[in-house]
Parts: C-alpha cells; sequence; structure tokens
C-alpha cells in the first residue's frame, strides 16, 4: 500500500487532505486505526472516500484536528476481504509546514482547496460513534462516563484510548461498565451494540480525545474530541445535582419567602387553638455576649403565640453586665424569669436548674447563643393542636454564620430511631412534655456536651408521638468555641454521646456495641449476632453471564467471615453451556455451599417469581437477597445485616453500593413520585447531605440488589407482588413491611460493588418501557395514601422528583 499526498489545505481548526492510495484490491478495506503500540502523538482522523475507486487507487480525504504539538502522526491500515490486518501505514503531520503549505495551495489551487475544505461537514467515517454522557467530580479528578456504539453484528472485541491535549495517554484504565443491545436507535432488525465505559482523569484537563474501535470489525474507528467548554458543562450540570439544600447559596432568599407576612403573623396572634398548651424555655446562660443575650430573648418575645414563658439560668453570677441585661429582660416581661446559680453546675446541671422552675405544658431547650423564627411555638402549638398525644416536638434548622448569613439548612425526616442512634439530629429545637419529662433521669455531668442527645433518647423511647414539624424555625449561630463552628472545642462530647447511646440500647434490651463514627458527634452501633448463628440463604436469580456470577459468588466465598451461610442460585432459563458447567462446579468450589434450583416458569423475566421461587427452597431463617452482578466489599456483611434484623421491628436492611468506578449507586430510596435512589452518581467519599450517606437510618425502601430479611417477615407479607415483574418490586414488598408495622433500615456497614443491570441489560425497547410505564402506574396504585401523604424520611421542604436536588418547594 502506497499513500500519497494530492493536496492538503486547513480550515475550521483542521487539516485536509487529499491522498492517493495505491496497490490495494478492490475487495480490500481501507481506514484509519489507532494504533495501541504506539499511542504517543496519535492525532485523530477521519477518512472519506472521494469518488468512485478505480481498479489500482483509490482517492481518500484524510480529516484531522489541530492540536498544539509540533507533530503527530495517525495510522492508515488495509484489511482483506475476511477483516485480517494486511498492513498499516503511519503519516506524519508537521503542523508548521502543514500551515505554509496550506497558504500556498489556497493560492495557487483554491477550487481544489474548496473541494475537500469542509469535507466532513453532514458525512459519517463510520457508523460508529462515542457519546459522553456524565462527568462526575471528584476533588483533584473526574469520572467521565460515556458509551461506545457499534453496529451490533457478530463477535466483538472494544478497545478505548484517551490521549491529553499534548497527545499522551491520559487517565488510568477504561472500565466496561456493561455491554447491551440498542435496536430503538436503528431499526428493529439492524441495532447498535453499546458498550459503557468510565474512566478516572484528572479534573484540569484540557482538550480531550478519545478514541473508540472494535478489533474484530474493521472500519469501526472512531474519535470523540471533547472540548474544555463542553468538559465544564457536564462538570457544572454534575456539581449542580451535588448542590444540596446545605449548600444552595439561595436558600436565605428560599427561607425569606417561606416567612409568614406580617398579616399572617397578626392572624397568628388573633388565632385561637384548640387544647393551645403552654410553652417553657429553658436557656442556661455562661458569659454570653449581651448581643447574642439580647438577639435571643428579642426572638422569643416576638413570638406570635403568647402563652410562654424563658427561664433564665444565670450560671455567670460574677458577670455584672450578663446580670443587668438579665435584670432588665425580666422586669420588661412578666413571663420571663431568672434562676441565679450560686456557680456554674455544667451545662447538665444548668439545664436540671431551669427544668425544676418550668411551668409549662412542654419545655423546650434553647441555646443562649441562637434564636427562633416568630412563629416557632405558634407552629409547634398547632402541632400539638392536631395530634393531642404528642410528646416530643422538633423543627428542621439552618446555621447563622460569622459573616450573619443564614445557611446550611437541616431538612430532617420524621421520626428515625437508627439515625438518632447514629447522630442527634433532631437537636433543636427539643421541646418535651413536662410531665413526660418528669419521668426522665436527669442528665448528670458524665452526658455533658450529649446531654440533649441523653434526653432526646430516653423521651424518643416512652414518647406517645413524636412530631416533626417541617419548617426552619431555629438558628444555631457559628460562633468560636460552638460545636457547630469548632467540633474539636468538645472532644469530650463524643464520649458522652457514645455513653447514651451504649445506656438507651441498654434500656431498649438490645445487644450492641457502640463506637465513635466517621465524622464529630456521630456513632457507629453494631448490633450483635443471635448464638448460635441463624442459617443465611444467600438467594441469587441468574441467567447466563456465568463470568458475572463467578465473580459474586467467587467474592462472597472468599471474604465472607460468617459461618452459617448457603447460597441458592435460581437459574432462569439460560442457554450457554459454560453457564451449566459453572453450576456443575458450584457445590465443589463453594465448599458444598451453594446449590442450583431451577425456574422452569414461562413468561420472560419476572425477578420477583424468581425470590419467592428461591426463598421456598432456601433453608435459613435470614434471607439475603442478592443480585448476580455484584461483588462484595465489607467482609462482615452477614453479621452486620443480621444484627440489624434481629431486632423485632426491622422487616428489612440493605446496602451501600457503588457501581465499579467508585460511584454510588444506591444509599437507600426515597419513595416519591415512584422512587428514586438517594445520592446516586456521587463519588466514594462524598458523604453527602449532612453525611448521611455514612449513617445507619431507617427510609421507605432499599434495593433488594442486596437486601436482607427475616423469613418470618417475608412470609407475614406474602413475599414479592408478582404482578411487579421487573421494576419497583423491592420498594413495594419494602412499603408492604412498613404497612405490616415493620421498619427498613439503611446500613453503610454493608458495601459491595453493583453492576447495576449488566446482566438482565437496559429498558431500551418500547415493549419493556411500556412494562416499566405500567409497574409504575400500578405500584401508585398500590399505595396512593403513602405518595399523598409523602415520604416521611424525605423532607416536603424539597423537590420529590429526579434528580433530587436543593430545589425547594414553595
Amino acid at each position: 500500500m502506497k499513500i500519497a499526498s494530492a493536496l492538503l489545505c486547513r480550515a475550521s481548526e483542521k487539516i485536509y487532505e487529499k491522498l492517493v492510495v495505491r496497490g490495494v484490491p478492490a475487495s480490500h478495506d481501507v481506514c484509519a486505526i489507532f494504533d495501541e503500540a504506539s499511542p504517543e502523538r496519535t492525532v485523530p482522523c477521519a477518512l472519506f472516500p472521494l469518488g468512485e475507486p478505480r481498479a489500482d487507487e483509490r482517492t481518500l480525504v484524510a480529516v484531522s484536528p489541530i492540536v498544539d504539538v509540533p507533530k503527530a502522526s495517525y495510522a492508515i491500515a488495509e484489511y482483506d476481504e475476511h477483516g485480517r490486518l494486511v498492513q498499516s501505514v503511519r503519516r506524519t503531520i508537521d503542523y508548521e509546514a502543514a500551515k505554509w503549505t496550506s497558504r500556498l495551495n489556497y493560492k495557487l489551487r483554491p477550487e481544489k482547496c474548496a473541494e475537500i475544505r469542509l469535507f466532513d461537514e453532514g458525512r459519517l467515517s463510520t457508523l460508529s460513534e462515542i457519546v459522553i454522557r456524565q462527568i462526575i467530580p471528584d476533588q483533584d479528578m473526574m469520572i467521565v462516563r460515556g458509551s461506545l456504539r457499534l453496529p451490533s453484528a457478530g463477535e466483538h472485541d472494544v478497545r478505548l484510548a484517551c490521549l491529553d491535549e499534548h497527545l499522551m495517554p491520559a487517565g488510568a484504565a477504561f472500565l466496561n461498565m456493561g455491554e447491551h443491545d440498542d435496536s430503538s436507535r436503528a431499526s428493529r432488525h439492524a441495532g447498535l451494540l453499546v458498550h459503557d465505559f468510565s474512566v478516572r482523569l484528572p479534573i484540569s484537563s484540557g482538550r480531550l480525545f478519545f478514541f473508540g474501535w472494535d478489533e474484530r470489525h474493521p472500519g469501526s474507528y472512531v474519535c470523540h474530541e471533547l472540548w474544555p467548554e463542553r468538559k465544564e458543562e457536564l462538570l457544572n450540570e454534575m456539581r449542580h445535582r451535588y448542590m444540596s439544600a446545605g449548600l444552595d447559596p439561595y436558600y436565605a432568599e428560599w427561607l425569606r419567602l417561606k416567612r409568614p407576612n406580617l398579616l399572617e403573623q397578626e392572624l397568628q396572634r388573633r388565632c385561637e387553638l384548640p387544647g393551645a398548651p403552654s410553652f417553657s424555655l429553658v436557656v442556661p446562660l455562661f458569659q454570653t455576649p449581651a448581643n447574642l443575650f439580647t438577639e435571643m430573648v428579642d426572638s422569643v418575645r416576638a413570638q406570635t403565640y403568647a402563652r410562654w414563658e424563658l427561664v433564665l439560668v444565670n450560671a455567670s453570677p460574677e458577670n455584672a453586665d450578663l446580670c443587668s441585661l438579665v435584670e432588665r429582660a425580666c422586669s420588661d416581661d412578666e413571663r420571663i424569669r431568672c434562676v441565679t446559680l450560686e456557680k456554674n453546675l455544667g451545662i447538665s446541671g444548668n439545664t436540671n436548674a431551669g427544668i425544676e422552675r418550668a411551668t409549662g405544658d412542654f419545655v423546650a431547650f434553647l441555646d443562649h447563643d441562637d434564636f427562633i423564627e416568630p412563629d416557632t411555638l405558634f407552629e409547634y402549638a398547632q402541632a400539638v393542636s392536631e395530634h393531642p398525644d404528642t410528646d416530643l416536638l422538633y423543627c428542621d434548622e439552618d446555621i447563622l454564620d460569622l459573616d450573619g448569613v443564614l445557611k446550611a439548612p437541616f431538612f430532617k425526616p420524621d421520626l428515625d430511631v437508627d439515625l438518632l442512634r447514629t447522630k442527634n439530629y433532631i437537636t433543636h429545637l427539643l421541646t418535651i412534655r413536662r410531665s413526660l419529662l418528669a419521668e426522665l433521669e436527669p442528665s448528670t455531668p458524665e452526658f455533658d456536651g450529649a446531654q440533649d442527645h441523653h434526653m432526646t433518647l430516653q423521651a424518643v423511647e416512652r414518647a406517645r408521638r413524636v412530631t416533626h414539624v417541617p419548617r426552619v424555625l431555629y438558628h444555631w449561630r457559628v460562633c468560636e468555641g460552638s460545636s457547630c463552628g469548632n467540633p474539636e472545642s468538645k472532644l469530650y462530647a463524643v464520649k458522652a454521646g457514645i455513653l447514651a447511646v451504649s445506656e438507651h440500647l441498654t434500656r431498649c434490651g438490645i445487644s450492641a456495641r457502640v463506637e465513635e463514627g466517621d465524622y464529630p458527634f456521630t456513632y457507629r452501633v453494631l448490633y450483635d449476632v443471635p448464638q448460635p448463628e441463624p442459617l443465611v440463604s444467600v438467594v441469587i436469580p441468574s441467567c447466563d453471564h456465568a463470568d458475572v456470577l463467578r465473580a459474586c459468588i467467587d467474592s462472597l466465598v472468599d471474604k465472607t467471615t460468617y459461618q452459617n451461610y448457603e447460597i441458592v442460585v435460581v437459574e432462569n432459563n439460560s442457554r450457554e453451556q459454560a453457564t451449566f458447567d459453572y453450576y456443575e462446579s458450584l457445590p465443589e468450589a463453594t465448599g458444598g455451599r451453594a446449590r442450583v434450583v431451577r425456574w422452569d416458569g414461562e413468561g420472560g423475566f419476572n425477578y420477583s417469581k424468581l425470590i419467592n421461587f428461591g426463598v421456598r427452597h432456601a433453608r435459613g431463617e435470614y434471607l439475603l437477597l442478592l443480585n448476580n452482578d455484584t461483588v462484595l466489599i465489607t467482609p462482615e456483611w452477614m453479621e452486620r445485616f443480621v444484627g440489624i434484623c434481629a431486632r423485632e421491628e426491622v422487616g428489612a436492611a440493605g446496602a451501600l453500593l457503588y457501581y465499579p468506578d467508585d460511584v454510588i449507586q444506591h444509599a437507600g430510596v426515597v419513595v416519591t413520585g415512584a422512587a428514586n435512589h438517594l445520592f446516586a452518581d456521587m463519588p466514594r467519599g462524598n458523604d453527602g447531605y449532612f453525611n448521611l450517606v455514612t449513617c445507619q437510618r431507617q427510609l421507605s425502601a432499599v434495593t433488594a440488589a442486596c437486601m436482607m430479611v427475616r423469613r418470618d417477615a417475608f412470609e407475614r407479607v406474602g413475599g414479592f407482588e408478582e404482578a411487579l415483574a421487573v421494576s419497583y418490586n423491592d420498594v413495594d414488598f419494602c412499603l408492604k413491611l412498613r404497612d405490616a408495622g415493620y421498619v427498613v433500615v439503611y446500613t453503610p456497614e454493608v458495601r459491595m460493588y453493583h453492576h447495576e443491570s449488566l446482566s438482565r441489560g437496559h429498558d431500551e425497547k418500547l415493549e419493556e418501557q411500556a412494562r416499566h410505564i405500567g409497574e409504575m402506574a400500578l405500584l401508585r396504585e398500590r399505595w396512593p395514601m403513602h405518595y399523598a401523604k409523602g415520604d416521611p424520611y424525605f423532607s416536603p421542604n424539597v423537590r420529590q422528583e429526579w434528580p433530587l436536588s436543593s430545589w425547594y418547594h414553595f
């Protein structure tokens, strides 16, 4: 193969070169390739035929981008009629020389230059394409996700490469995120193979060139040029999705619009609520700055609800300025009373002194440097009027920073005991019925720093009803020495918090170990496994893809530290001989733990039927439902799951799942709209809104890709709904558990990789999409009251549709 240049010109940041190729039989293909042996300085190239080929020669137009290097090259290959490589030739581009050659050609042969100039406009050099779908920021790196689309004919050997703006190899190895056919993009008879990929690259990368090709199909070579502008656009799109309410710079404006106006405040003052309760606000004072004291007192006096008293506990009797302010406040309003201590008794002792003087139906705890909204007590009183059995109230809160800006709102869930054990999320404005408060054990000095947590846990254990008012009514001030602004200032509180949670578990009769969590003032609760170890049945539906199932089971056998378990593989109409060969090897490979049961049902894939069938053949007291495209990360996974599910109130537990590129696939499910995975597509290490990714907590649902459930709970609710064949069956199952009085727990202590839909594929065809829509409608039809009331573990202040983000409801 001999290649000669007939003409060269530059236009639109590209080089166009007319090539004459001789010595290639007419039956052979000539195409551009990516030379893996020497990728450096390889410039992308697209080849287009110009005119009809002759017997002894053909004319091509090569189009390549102008890059910021002195010289670059590309490779052209010849393939025979059987697709075998005959030879390849590298051609070098000298960009400085090309500039002058182009200028000369435009002067001497302008018509010929016009013939090939912009020759690639509207033309396809290949049936393949690369699409960059998503770029996920991860500190100083970025995770680039995309797809290589190829004609889906025969066997494939997909290859990918990436070069930076200097045409040097960039990033780590490409990860295969799955392959599937996409006939809907072409026709029902001539579809595309979609190879999804992910690659990690420096976020500082400039211009990038992505190359993709199929070794088995000559001519499939394709390149995608990612410009910095497009990169930033995709990065910002993901940053926007990550911008939780805690980070949104427009939060203060939203809060201003949510506040009641003057007319509404006046109506609140005139409103007569049935069974109107009275409130005592207890505020321990210790060396309180004058301006903060005044703002706190003013916020209480501005309340639109009048039935309150403010109990000031002054533990700084030597502070004349503070004593004078307290005395003036008491004289100005008879509802303000003072308790002066002879000395500082610590936060617990000071608080107890205030509780003793409280006379209201409810006692609220307000910090001396914080303040509340004017309608706080009205909202609380209204909640009590609507639910007279309320014994504890709390609200949403935010932070006032050192610059006087309100930010970082914490939109809290309704009562969640598991989250409360992990962190004191209730915090402010904690308000407890005084009759219940009298029954609680007073906080002693060993609980200082966690006295509110200790009190809240006790109250929740006994309260008839805990009411969450989903309004931002409390403002927590950041100041020097506060635990909010400087967690290290109260390290002693961590030990007190561990003690508070440990004693709570003891009172509840729960055997567990409490450790310090990943973040300040968070805790890790590790529930003990019943003894002797109960049998766990791991139920894995599977169809072909023996390599996928092998990776899953090998990870279980190699890493699992729990001893008493079995593996039940539910065979679902496999066809490949490799699958059945693997089944034969399973008993020996797993030490007799694994066995295969064959489901011969008709009607296509039905996950619910497969699970129900597998459970009928399982022997375990605990059922661990698992997708075959998962790989274990945490060896103690069964211990963590069994410890949680052994609690009588727990119906199911779910895990933290990652995609193979260390991006979150599942950290629980919020059941809004239909259902959405929380924190999906966030990189590992980004722990989300108020670090909730790392918090063990209750949720409305978890995915059955990795879910443990006790057999008695599974059978009580009738297993999985078989009318939901593919989608939402796990959500429906979890809602059935909750309807029966169980709770569903998400735990980050169990982590796995999940190649989502790697074995089953994606819903691309019209009939599959129609089935998905029908199952969504059936889910909502089955649970109308849940969707009408809203998910109790997700704030009504935040948008309910995907993507879940910082866009608030107005």
